[in-house]
């Protein structure tokens, strides 16, 4: 498969409700995005990892690509600065709609293992 064949988005593979699912829990500006890209530009955490690219994980989000999204590593990149909150244009809060997208992907059973190593830490040993 090409490159461009692998990012192909097919409409019956899209989940239409996920990001209403976002809205619902603490993301409801997530539809009022109009992708422009300042969120990624003054991320921090872009500045040290390209994989991180906050305005993707919206995009994706909108566009129903529920697994792709809550299996990803890179939602557990967020160091919660609200860098991208403070200058959206929109008023979005990127950082809070990554949030609500991690909380879903716990729910769901999608827990980073670094979190769960640590969690697994504090249950143990405690603090």
């Amino acid at each position: 498969m090409t490159e461009a064949q692998e990012s192909i988005v097919r409409l019956d593979e899209t989940d239409h409700e996920f990001s209403e699912a976002v809205a619902k829990a603490d993301g409801e500006k997530i539809n009022i995005c109009f992708q422009c890209g300042t969120c990624t530009a003054t991320c921090p955490i872009r500045r040290f990892d390209k994989t991180y690219n906050p305005r993707l994980i919206l995009r994706e989000t909108l566009l129903g690509l529920r697994e792709i999204v809550l299996s990803s590593n890179v939602i557990w990149l967020c160091a919660s600065c609200y860098s991208c909150t403070e200058r959206c244009p929109r008023g979005v809060r990127p950082a809070e709609v990554i949030r609500a997208v991690r909380n879903l992907a716990v729910r769901e059973g999608h827990v980073h293992p670094f979190y769960r190593m640590q969690g697994s830490a504090i249950a143990t040993l405690g603090r």
